[in-house]
């Protein structure tokens, strides 16, 4: 098979699933259809590449659990009945069950933040997938990058992820290349040996937040990372230096062999750090690809990209002058007070996204 594949897990947030019309043609979901405009738009940058689409050069796919998040949303924002009985009613649909106090903190989190329209459309997402849905979630993600690495080959699978994709990418790699076997999952199990993926990408990575409330492994001990003994040959990790929930139990490896050997972390290890704010949301994914910092990495492991510095240059002022005059300290100085060291419950975690949400809601009016 001559094009490497893509594999896209979104974040947390509504995002259509993809569809099959009455041809058989695949119609891709928002998350990949984002993803391909933006990643098409900085290709199209460079002369050479006028007129191409990253599809030329990649098999995109994606996996999308919203489906599962979207029913539960809908259950949950039905304030007529308890949270008791929410839960219960969602516990139906899948066929799970919930933990004992559960009810109690949804229902104390709903009375601080049940009037914010985001507490019902992304931060259920994050606090569902680490308690009821995740197990779920997982077996499916597993399931999906298991069947792309048999159908591509080693090295010819990529995965991607935003936000809360970031921690379902942790979590299910975990889980099909950790060594020790479980013949009572449903995870398939991959080799690091056999099946390594070309390259993981962690967009706006909180995998390390997310594994406070989950308990599950440290991503800084686990098979997710690059070399002989990580699932990738390839591994990024992007992060904009005013998106606040990449502050929190930020993964920031150091380069002194405690996570990888320190010559894989300098030819196999990538931080990329962006800083221009384009748009005041810091946390919007199309903005992270749309970076020339982003974007020129991506680029050069994805296609045949082979441009000059000074093209590369002159692409990078351009978007610079993108930026909206005053923003970065606008962010800087709502976050300032922000307490970002100890996030340990969702109460703070809530807090801090509603502050990202509402200087965001502030900048944009004042353009």
């Amino acid at each position: 098979m001559a094009k490497n594949a893509i594999l896209l897990i979104h974040g947390m947030g509504n995002h259509s699933s993809p569809e099959t019309d009455a041809s058989g043609n695949r119609i891709h979901g928002s998350f990949a259809r984002e993803f391909i405009g933006v990643s098409t738009n900085t290709l199209q940058r460079y002369e050479k590449h006028r007129g191409e689409s990253i599809e030329d050069h990649l098999d995109v796919h994606e996996y999308n659990y919203n489906e599962f998040f979207d029913k539960m949303r809908k259950e949950f924002s039905d304030r007529a009945k308890n949270v008791k009985d929410r839960l219960e009613a969602i516990s139906g649909l899948y066929g799970i069950s919930f933990p004992g106090d559960l009810a109690g903190r949804l229902a104390a989190l709903e009375a601080d933040f049940g009037n914010d329209e985001f507490f019902y459309t992304h931060w259920l997402d994050v606090i569902f997938y680490t308690t009821m849905l995740g197990a779920k979630v997982r077996v499916d993600a597993g399931k999906k990058i298991a069947e792309l690495v048999e159908e591509y080959g080693q090295n010819k699978v990529h995965v991607m992820a935003h936000s809360l994709g970031t921690a379902v990418v942790h979590d299910t790699l975990h889980l099909l290349y950790r060594p020790e076997y479980d013949p009572d999952d449903e995870i398939p199990d991959l080799s690091l040996t056999n099946h390594k993926l070309g390259s993981v990408w962690m967009v706006a990575n909180v995998s390390r937040l997310v594994n406070r409330f989950t308990g599950l492994v440290d991503p800084m001990k686990s098979p997710v990372k690059p070399g002989d003994r990580g699932c990738a040959s390839q591994f990024y990790n992007i992060r904009h230096e005013l998106d606040p929930f990449t502050w929190l139990s930020r993964f920031d490896p150091a380069n002194n062999g405690s996570w990888i050997p320190e010559s894989i972390y300098v030819t196999a290890y990538n931080n990329i750090v962006t800083n221009l704010v384009v748009d005041p949301d810091t946390h919007s994914f199309p903005q992270y690809m749309a970076d020339p910092k982003v974007a020129e990495v991506f680029l050069y492991q994805m296609t045949p990209f082979n441009v000059s510095l000074q093209e590369m240059d002159a692409v990078s002022e351009a978007y610079s002058k993108q930026a909206i005059n005053g923003a970065y300290a606008s962010l800087e100085e709502a976050f300032y007070d922000l307490n970002v060291k100890d996030i340990e419950s969702w109460r703070e975690l809530l807090q801090a996204g509603q502050i990202l949400k509402s200087t965001a809601e502030k900048i944009k009016n004042n353009l």
